[in-house]
């Protein structure tokens, strides 16, 4: 993924694009919406998953472990002190694209990324 440079991408974003927190919010419900019986969601992936996909995923899932990979630091570190008290979080601050893991996901997200993503194919194409 590419470089994080802005420090103030959350308030950046919002005044680029109009309606964006409605726009995560459909996105983020409608993905929800498929019919998946929630007892076989152990393991979770959010790449660069806000603090918003993070606390709903926690809520609907809360059985689950969620891994946030997140390249920015400072991204990751308003994730953690927004969701301070959930404790299902893991956080991991690594390009998606570097990240190894022996896990089996059986959710994976990844809302509003790819305008950051330098290879969108190698991107799809990366088994987890």
């Amino acid at each position: 993924m590419k470089e994080f440079i802005i420090n103030n991408y959350l308030e950046d974003i919002r005044k680029k694009i109009p309606a964006y927190d409605l726009m995560l919010e459909i996105i983020f419900n409608s993905i929800l919406k498929v019919k998946i019986d929630i007892s076989q969601i152990k393991n979770i992936l959010a790449i660069s998953g806000q603090s918003f996909e993070a606390k709903n995923l926690s809520k609907v899932y809360n059985n689950s472990k969620i891994t946030i990979v997140e390249a920015s630091e400072i991204m990751l570190n308003i994730v953690k002190n927004q969701c301070k008290d959930l404790k299902n979080l893991e956080y991991i601050c690594d390009k998606f694209e570097n990240y190894k893991n022996n896990k089996n996901f059986q959710l994976c997200l990844c809302l509003l990324v790819l305008q950051f993503v330098e290879n969108p194919r190698s991107f799809f194409r990366k088994n987890l």
